[in-house]
């Protein structure tokens, strides 16, 4: 038959017929003779019934060419029979005739049909294969079948109508429905290949060969294949698929769309022996309950798809576990669209996985994430783990696939694991248990992304071997919240060898541990228990048989608490509350036993020592194994150094000491000294959420005293610094004060900085991106001494508002910034800052007073000094004022006289009415002039001694 571009359609009630598009011609026989024919474009009417199929191949074989569309145009069709609840394009029956052949009929491969259905139930069929008089057919698709638009469309799909007894007839098992084209599903609620339910005389099972080629779903809610629960209740009805083979060979179930599925399994379809005999497969295995599926390949792509269900409707006749394995399972992946969708899930009974899985994206860019290897989901309530999902396998989930889970409990599902888990991808999980789940691991889990978690425990859970290792940061190795489940850990090991937590255990969660191995590696934390970010009560809870260890790492810590080290003891206590202990190794110089989140007390230095904080420890509890760690460190807290401090010293117990976000103040007589490169003095970072910058307080009334070359004395980034005492940096391009992103810079003592050093120095940002807190102002008070000395290149304040936001220098009546021991120092550099000048500044070879970078200055009673040669009081670049009163602009000062001059012809001032101020205060110099200034009453432009005055370019030889 070729209808190429022919539109046939089933109208009104089911009894009419409209031709469109295009006319077709057809061909066909029968036992004794053969006709031909044209249909043309028009109306036709039935006079026999309802138009149950447009084409009904009976005996011989068969060809469709061309495209075609064919619609589903019924408006009422059930009015006349209850039975007229589908409309077919093809129907193959093999009935009565050719008892000694097999019936096939093909769709070419150049063909494509598209089915348009109804949306209200009304079934649109493309192929359906009909077991009539139980005589042989085969039904063919080489072309392609769109599923177009409504819902309730089916590509291909066979039943059995009635059974026969015809002697001379070719076997059963030839008989065959395969898809070698392609079915394409864009409707909704729709199954590409499928089994329906007619009749199912003398117990005789469906004996059928199904290939299901390539199919595409897309749409929402749609199956790819299904086998149904139909049957069930007549004798044998359980083994109505015992001759029904599915092969997945050669093509592919691609699961697009929404919330779509690649094959729903409802019943079992088991023990075949011809079928899977004549078909080169091998014989089912009976106790198999899909033995008759075999190599399936699918891809699960789209959003909340699966790949694999075992339906919620599973027949009760077969309650066994299904398997799968190499048999009946090739492929099985997600695509670069695979969002929130599961690879195998069971909404009822068992399902174990035998078969290796390797899951990956090609492209490491793409939207797959959130996704699922195996669930288990008890939506009947069958309850005492008869919905489970077993792992026998080794999973391999590449790092393209982000947030990827290996195994799910939900909604009292139970998940065993007892193979090998390894997912390379971020923030991944190896299993799941939510509320009313629960979870057995006896397998091995590693997972290498980051911010990942080996084991998720929201119901009840037991390990009793295995190991699980996360290698990425921000991890967590255990996961357990509420007190209403359980969790027991057993001869087990768990390895967190990056940044995280080995067990966290929250709002009242509890562990049974026995015989248990844990490690912390570097920015590992061995514990955390508490509810929220707020709470100081500790809730989780580690029950302890017999004994159990733990190894802290290099930068790894013990124990998180929130609290004062005097609440140590019964913070330890309520964690571990069984009757065995925990053997604690320290196994490093840099491993720490605490972290103590904002405790209310002052912590003093002298009281930092490993027997001081390892006495609050009750050793029935934990028993500490090691010497040489670290105590504890400080999380928003407050220190003072009252003891003198060597950062050259490694076990100097300042160095030991680590605090974080935290105050800091250094007494007065006490010292902090160190002469290698790169260190700091005081250093400390602000914290997302804070309050503010007073979070921050590093006040020095001591000493701090660093030789080393790019050394800082104290630097805060979104803080307050003040320095009261001295700070002494003797090495190249050192700073002795750094403030940044809103940091206050007080200074009323005295900073001496050397070679290309700094002083003072702010800027808007710490580092290149942005911090969480702050606000990139600047803000710095001199009111003390500022000395560079050295050979030069060096800045005594330098404001770089690099970003334009607020930047305020206040120099004080007691400010004296000295930049004059070397060469090309610089007193203040201001970059968009406004400055206020009071004070000194001293100048020497090639210096610059001050450098005014597209800012603002006022300048009162501030006295310039300049001892070198070829130096400069202002330098001011465009966009840059002064104003000012009682200033002296330039003291040169020279022991010998030099050829060297004040150019002063550029320089304007505008003086204060009331104000008075000298241009330059020379000896041993000579000054410049060649412009009109405007001298207020007591102001002189310059006095000098041993100088000269030119008001062109000076050419003198002062002797």
């Amino acid at each position: 038959m070729n209808g190429d571009k022919a539109t046939i359609a089933i109208t009104g009630t089911g009894y009419g017929l409209r031709v469109a598009d295009a006319s077709f011609n057809w061909y066909g026989h029968n036992d004794s003779s053969t006709n031909t024919g044209t249909v043309n474009i028009g109306a036709y009417s039935s006079n026999v019934g309802y138009f149950h199929a447009f084409l009904n191949a009976l005996a011989g074989s068969y060809t469709l060419e061309g495209n075609w569309d064919f619609r589903n145009e019924t408006t009422n069709a059930f009015v006349n029979n209850a039975s007229n609840n589908t409309v077919r394009f093809v129907s193959v029956n093999h009935a009565y005739h050719a008892l000694n052949q097999t019936t096939v009929f093909r769709i070419d491969p150049d063909s494509i049909i598209n089915l348009y259905g109804r949306s209200d139930g009304h079934m649109t069929v493309g192929v359906e294969f009909q077991f009539y008089q139980a005589l042989p057919a085969q039904a063919i698709n080489e072309g392609t079948i769109n599923l177009q638009s409504g819902t309730s469309l089916f590509g291909m799909t066979a039943m059995i109508e009635r059974d026969g007894s015809s002697s001379g007839k070719r076997p059963l098992y030839e008989s065959s429905l395969e898809n070698r084209g392609k079915i394409v599903i864009n409707s909704n609620e729709s199954i590409g290949i499928d089994f329906a339910k007619y009749r199912f005389e003398n117990q005789k099972e469906l004996t059928i060969y199904v290939g299901l080629g390539n199919i595409e779903v897309n749409g929402e809610k749609n199956y790819g294949a299904r086998v149904p629960q139909i049957w069930d209740e007549v004798a044998n009805g359980k083994n109505y698929f015992k001759e029904t083979v599915i092969d997945g060979a050669g093509g592919t179930i691609d699961v697009n769309g929404k919330e779509n599925v690649g094959i729903s399994l409802s019943k079992q379809i088991t023990g075949s022996s011809t079928v899977a005999s004549y078909n080169g497969l091998n014989v089912s295995d009976s106790t198999d309950i899909i033995g008759n599926i075999r190599n399936l390949n699918i891809k699960v792509n789209g959003e909340k798809t699966v790949g694999i269900l075992r339906n919620s409707n599973f027949s009760n006749l077969s309650p066994e576990t299904i398997t799968f394995n190499n048999s009946n399972l090739s492929t099985l992946t997600f695509g670069n669209d695979a969002k929130d969708s599961i690879l195998i899930r069971t909404d009822k009974y068992g399902v174990v996985l035998e078969k290796d899985l390797s899951v990956d994206n090609e492209n490491a860019v793409n939207s797959s994430e959130n996704n699922i290897i195996l669930l288990a989901n008890d939506v009947n309530g069958l309850g005492s783990k008869r919905t489970f999902i077993e792992n026998k396998a080794t999973l391999n989930v590449g790092e393209n696939l982000k947030k990827t889970t290996g195994l799910m409990a939900v909604n009292g599902g139970y998940l065993v694991n007892s193979g090998d888990i390894n997912i390379e991808s971020d923030e991944s999980n190896g299993l799941v248990i939510l509320g009313n789940s629960s979870g057995y691991n006896e397998g091995n889990i590693k997972l290498t992304g980051d911010g990942s978690l080996g084991v998720y425990n929201l119901g009840d859970f037991v390990m009793d071997s295995g190991d699980i290792t996360l290698t990425g940061k921000q991890s967590v190795g255990f996961y357990s919240s509420s007190a209403v489940g359980t969790a027991s850990i057993k001869d087990s090991k768990i390895d967190l060898q990056g940044s995280g937590v080995n067990m966290f255990l929250t709002d009242g969660a509890a562990v049974n541990m026995e015989n248990v191995e844990l490690g912390v590696g570097s920015g590992g934390l061995l514990t955390y228990t508490y509810a929220n970010k707020t709470t100081k009560v500790s809730s989780g809870h580690i029950n302890i048989t017999g004994s159990s260890e733990a190894r802290i790492g290099s930068d790894g810590t013990a124990f998180y608490l929130r609290g004062n080290l005097e609440d140590i003891t019964t913070f330890i206590n309520n964690v571990f509350t069984g009757t065995g202990k925990l053997d604690l190794y320290m196994d490093s110089p840099d491993a720490r036993l605490f972290i103590l989140d904002s405790p209310d007390n002052p912590i003093n230095l002298s009281s930092v020592t490993d027997t001081g904080v390892s006495s609050y420890v009750p050793g029935n509890k934990v028993n500490i194994i090691g010497t040489g760690y670290k105590p504890y460190s400080i999380l928003k807290g407050k220190l003072t150094i009252d003891q003198n401090a060597d950062l050259d010293d490694s076990s100097d117990p300042y160095t030991r000491l680590e605090f974080f976000s935290s105050k800091v103040t250094v007494n007065h007589g006490v010292g902090i000294s160190g002469d290698n490169a790169s260190q700091s003095g005081i250093a400390q970072k602000n914290y997302s959420g804070t309050t503010g910058r007073n979070e921050i307080e590093l006040i020095n009334n001591g000493d701090i005293t660093l030789g080393g070359t790019k050394s800082i004395g104290i630097i805060a980034d979104y803080g307050v610094i003040e320095n009261n005492g001295n700070i002494t940096m003797s090495g190249d391009e050192a700073v002795g004060l750094y403030g940044s992103n809103g940091t206050l810079i007080k200074n009323t003592g005295s900073i001496y900085t050397g070679s290309n050093g700094i002083g003072i120095y702010a800027s808007n940002n710490l580092s290149a991106s942005s911090a969480l807190y702050g606000n990139k102002e600047i803000e710095i008070i001199n009111d003390g001494t500022v000395k560079v000395g050295g050979t030069g290149n060096g800045v005594g304040i330098f404001a770089n508002n690099a970003e334009n936001k607020i930047s305020t220098v206040t120099l004080g009546s007691n400010s004296k910034i000295d930049v004059s021991t070397g060469k090309s120092n610089i007193g203040v550099f201001a970059k968009n800052s406004s400055v206020t000048a009071e004070g000194e500044v001293s100048i020497g070879d090639k210096g610059i007073g001050i450098y005014l970078n597209e800012s603002t200055a006022g300048i009162n009673n501030l006295v310039t000094n300049i001892t070198g040669n070829n130096a400069i009081g202002y330098h001011i670049t465009p966009g840059s004022t002064v104003t000012g009163k009682d200033n002296v602009l330039f003291n040169y000062i020279s022991s010998v006289p030099v050829g060297t001059y004040i150019n002063y012809g550029n320089f304007s001032v505008n003086a204060a009415v009331d104000s008075t101020y000298i241009g330059a205060n020379l000896e041993n110099g000579a000054f410049y002039n060649n412009a009109a200034h405007v001298l207020t009453e007591g102001s002189r432009l310059v006095l000098g001694e041993n100088s000269g005055v030119c008001k062109k370019v000076c050419k003198l030889n002062l002797i």
